[in-house]
């Protein structure tokens, strides 16, 4: 069921991923 709902959402799952990457670089940069 996981698979099923990450390959009928992959854009939804990168964008939550570069959401939480971009918010971790911007607390690392300060």
């Amino acid at each position: 069921i996981g698979l099923r709902r990450l390959e009928a959402r992959p854009t939804a799952k990168q964008c939550i991923d570069c959401k939480s990457l971009s918010e971790i670089r911007e607390k690392q940069m300060g």
